[in-house]
């Protein structure tokens, strides 16, 4: 029985900081847990560098007690510390804080290990109760983390190592793709964008470096790529040909879907939609994000990053403001903060975000994102360069149109169902907005042609992976 392992050592050191992945690693988590649903979680497993030995090591996801879809058990099966678990006592206001969890847990052992009783009764706890929770604690950790596996001694030719994960970024991820090639695995290789190569300037200098050079040395060991769009394989093709590679591309598209939740958000959301337990809900957002549904917005989700394009969308936005006419919303950006983006901090530090035009919401909970797609009016996605475009496939999921820019792999995503900008064009992001607010029958016209549409989920991705992967062999 032929083996598929999946390349995750990123994933790794991501699930060992975050509770909530994004971008890359939301298609990872989500693609593993869909391909071992369909080939079985015994021939599916997860393949990553200890950073410790160096050596390179598997895990069947079948192992994972609550599967990759749950980042909480992921953490703890990879050898993580439990902090994203169930949060020992007085601690649950940092569950996705991971600094200030170790901080606070660390005051916690220092008072215990000296008597201090006031120091937990002022919080409602017990020394007893802290000491009685970190042995249960322990004993889930042990309980649930699976010993890994020698992938070299184990592996066999004939099987894939599929790697999905964004490994360039360190030369001894490589190195154990290039011997697991030789060694007799088929290797293939996702390419999620080549925009560090093709747009140098939107990225720090030594990362479009590595990445080209990442990507060159590949060609060495990768027996077929992947690629998430027409638009990236396109690119892709032109990269390789000019290496004088002829691996073959099989384009694999992404996902039009609302985001996966946890079975406890998943659980809410029905009642929600029914209008009911609105309460419920509510303990799953933070005051800032909660209170955002007080007015109408617009929403844009993504890395804060000089890519996303978000000095020239909140241009447009002051542009928009000042035509009193115009019943504006108020625009919410969130995502993680990014890179070689001061142009726009310094806008919104000037304008104190445009006077409250512009909220931010810095990492989102997968909780409070849904909540965000739910409540939007539209969501804007400006990108200068995508490879594929997750969040506007997302808002398709949630039946939210959008503004999207017409360039790159945008246009695969948005099809019919979106309006379309120059992102070059300050005066075209702000015309395409312009529309979607003051025309309610044209952006209620395009969600009806999403509510029609055929949209693709993850089921879909999977099925063409796998189908990938046949071939390959």
């Amino acid at each position: 029985m032929s083996m598929i392992f999946f390349e995750i050592s990123d994933l790794r050191r991501f699930v060992a900081q975050y509770q909530h992945p994004s971008g890359i690693q939301r298609v990872v988590l989500n693609l593993i847990h869909q391909v071992a649903e369909r080939v079985g979680g015994d021939r599916a497993a997860l393949a990553f560098l200890d950073f410790g030995s160096g050596e390179y090591r598997w895990l069947p996801v079948a192992e994972i007690p609550g599967g990759v879809a749950d980042v909480a058990s992921l953490s703890m099966a990879l050898g993580g510390d439990g902090a994203k678990g169930s949060p020992l006592p007085t601690l649950g206001r940092y569950i996705d804080r991971p600094l200030a969890y170790r901080f606070h847990r660390a005051i916690r052992d220092w008072n215990a290990a000296r008597g201090r009783e006031a120091h937990f009764a002022q919080r409602n706890s017990s020394i007893s109760e802290w000491m009685d929770a970190k042995a249960e604690a322990a004993g889930r950790a042990t309980a649930r983390r699976p010993a890994p596996r020698d992938l070299s001694a184990d592996a066999r030719p004939g099987d894939t190592l599929v790697v999905l994960d964004a490994a360039w970024r360190d030369r001894r991820i490589i190195e154990m793709h290039r011997r697991a090639h030789e060694a007799g695995l088929q290797v293939a290789l996702l390419v999620h964008d080549l925009c560090p190569i093709l747009c140098p300037e939107l990225f720090p200098r030594q990362s479009a470096l590595e990445f080209r050079d990442w990507l060159t040395a590949t060609m060495a060991f990768t027996d077929r790529y992947l690629a998430n769009s027409q638009a990236t394989a396109a690119d892709l093709r032109a990269f390789l040909d000019a290496h004088g590679s002829e691996a073959p591309i099989d384009v694999i598209p992404l996902t039009q879907s609302r985001l996966v939740l946890p079975d406890e958000a998943a659980a809410r959301a029905p009642a929600v939609r029914a209008g009911r337990d609105r309460v419920d809900i509510r303990q799953g957002l933070s005051d800032s994000v909660a209170s955002l549904s007080t007015r109408p917005y617009a929403l844009s989700v993504g890395t804060l990053e000089i890519r996303k394009n978000l000095w020239a969308l909140a241009q447009a936005w002051d542009r928009l403001r000042a035509d009193t006419s115009l019943d504006v919303p108020r625009l919410v950006l969130a995502g993680r903060a990014g890179w070689l983006n001061e142009d726009f901090e310094k806008l919104m530090a000037a304008t104190g975000n445009l006077g409250g035009w512009i909220r931010v919401v810095h990492g989102p909970t997968d909780a409070e994102l849904d909540h965000l797609y739910r409540n939007s009016l539209f969501t804007v996605s400006v990108s200068l360069k995508e490879g594929w475009g997750l969040p506007i496939g997302e808002s398709l999921g949630y039946g939210k149109t959008g503004v999207v820019s017409g360039v790159s792999s945008m246009p695969e995503v948005g099809g019919d169902m979106v309006e379309y900008c120059d992102p070059r064009s300050i005066s075209s992001i702000e015309a395409a907005c312009r529309r979607l607010v003051a025309d309610p029958d044209h952006r209620a016209a395009l969600e009806r042609r999403i509510a029609r549409a055929r949209l693709r989920g993850w089921g879909d991705v999977a099925d063409d992976l796998v189908g990938a992967i046949g071939r390959q062999r």
